[in-house]
C-alpha cells in the first residue's frame, strides 16, 4: 500500500485537530510555567505548519507516482472506468497547490505594508534614544516622552533597554532596577522575536482562531516569564511598585 494513501489524512487530520485545540486549550493553566507553555503553543502550531507542508508534499507525489504509472503501464478499456475518478483525484492536489500560490501572494500583499512601516519607523526611533550606561552588559537608552515607558528594540544591531525619560523621574532606583531586569527576561527570551513570528502568523491565517490565541497568550506569557526571570534578582514588591506607576 502506497505510504501516502494514511499518512496524507493523518497529516490533514492533525492540522485539523491542532487548528481547533489550540483555541480550546489555549494553555490557561500555562501561568506558573510560561516558557513551557510558549514553547507547547509555538510547537503545536509548528507541528500543524509541517503536517500541511507534508500533506502538500504528499499528494503532489501521488500525482507524479500516477503520471509514472499511466506512462510505463498500458490501460485497456476495462479499467478505464476505474482511472477516470482516479485522474480526477490526482488533480485536487495541484488546485491545493495553485491554492497555496495564491495564498502567498496574499500573504505578501497582507505583510509588505507592515513591513514597509516598520523599516521606516525604527530609524526615527533610533535616532530619538540616547545612549545610557549598560544594564548587566546590555545597552539602554533613554528617548524623551511624558508617559511612564520602557521597552527594548534594536540600536546599532544591539537589544536595547529603552526606558522614558519620565519612568526616569518617577520611578525610584530600585524600581528602575527592577524594570530593567524584567526588561533583560524579555531580551534574554527573545520575545520580540516570538512576538514577530506570532504576528506574522496572525496576518497570514487572521481568520482561524489558533493564530489570534497565540498572539494574545503570547503577550501575557511573555509579560509573567519576564516577571519571574526579573524576580529573581530583586523584589517582587518592587516589580510591581514599578507597574502601578505606568500609564
Amino acid at each position: 500500500m502506497n505510504p501516502s494513501a494514511y499518512l496524507l489524512p493523518l497529516c490533514v487530520e492533525w492540522v485539523i485537530l491542532i487548528t481547533s485545540l489550540v483555541p480550546l486549550v489555549g494553555w490557561r493553566g500555562g501561568n506558573k510555567r510560561p516558557n513551557i507553555a510558549i514553547f507547547l503553543l509555538f510547537a503545536a502550531l509548528g507541528s500543524a505548519i509541517l503536517a500541511g507542508l507534508a500533506a502538500i508534499v504528499l499528494a503532489a507525489s501521488s500525482v507524479i507516482d500516477l503520471w509514472s504509472t499511466l506512462a510505463t503501464e498500458p490501460v485497456s478499456e476495462r479499467e478505464l472506468g476505474g482511472l477516470i475518478p482516479a485522474l480526477f483525484a490526482a488533480m485536487a492536489p495541484w488546485a491545493l497547490l495553485a491554492l497555496a500560490g495564491i495564498t502567498i501572494a496574499i500573504v505578501n500583499l497582507r505583510i509588505e505594508p507592515a513591513i514597509q512601516a516598520a523599516r521606516q519607523l525604527h530609524p526615527r526611533l533610533e535616532a530619538a534614544i540616547k545612549p545610557a550606561a549598560d544594564f548587566q552588559r546590555v545597552a539602554t537608552g533613554i528617548v524623551q516622552a511624558p508617559a511612564v515607558l520602557s521597552f527594548t528594540t534594536r540600536t546599532a544591531g544591539r537589544p536595547t533597554i529603552v526606558l522614558s525619560s519620565r519612568a526616569i523621574e518617577l520611578l525610584t532606583g530600585d524600581e528602575l532596577e527592577a524594570v530593567c531586569w524584567h526588561e533583560l527576561g524579555h531580551i534574554r527570551g527573545r520575545h520580540n522575536a516570538l512576538k514577530l513570528v506570532a504576528q506574522a502568523l496572525r496576518q497570514v491565517a487572521p481568520r482561524i482562531a489558533a493564530s489570534a490565541v497565540l498572539v494574545a497568550r503570547l503577550e501575557t506569557l511573555c509579560e509573567i516569564a519576564a516577571d519571574n526571570f526579573a524576580t529573581k534578582h530583586v523584589s517582587r514588591q518592587d516589580l510591581l511598585t514599578a507597574r502601578a506607576k505606568f500609564d
